[in-house]
């Protein structure tokens, strides 16, 4: 805390800090358990063996969708990919030109979401469901049960289970 000191002199001021004040216990008062609160109740998680599987449902193939993918796939995760519409891409793909993104922005550029759909479509890690719905989701993170239906036909998959 802050404070104004008077001077030795008439009218000298001066803003000095106020030392600060420790709060002491109540005497008798058993301190020893401070700054461990809670640790006598936490305990070492279990270990869980057996194999992860770290594979991702990404729901829409925009840009975001798509980029999202690729940037799980590559890594090595296995990525389902499920777009409502019969093409990949999103509005982005109806565009013929964007606003730039580097500096000066004064240009058109035009839309580079063909490379990236075929990235996406190449890739062996990539499943990709186009014409789909998601009608259920059940289970919990780890054991996901997701059902799509697909042109009348209905498929059963879990991205991500323990």
């Amino acid at each position: 805390m802050w404070t104004w000191s008077a001077g030795p002199t008439s009218g000298s001021w001066w803003l000095e800090q106020a030392p600060r004040r420790r709060a002491d216990p109540a005497p008798g008062r058993d301190t020893s358990a401070w700054g461990s609160s809670g640790s006598s109740w936490s305990r070492k998680p279990e270990r869980q063996n057996g194999r992860i599987d770290t594979s991702l449902l990404v729901v829409g193939a925009g840009i975001s969708g798509l980029t999202a993918a690729l940037e799980a796939a590559n890594p090595g995760h296995d990525v389902h990919l499920v777009e409502r519409q019969a093409e990949l891409g999103g509005w982005t793909a109806k565009f013929a030109k964007l606003f730039s993104h580097p500096a000066p922005y004064r240009e058109l550029e035009p839309v580079r979401i063909a490379e990236l759909i075929d990235a996406v479509v190449a890739h062996p890690r990539i499943t990709v469901y186009t014409g789909a719905e998601i009608t259920a989701v059940a289970g919990e993170p780890g054991g996901l049960m997701v059902t799509l239906e697909q042109g009348g036909k209905r498929t059963d998959f879990r991205p991500a289970q323990w």
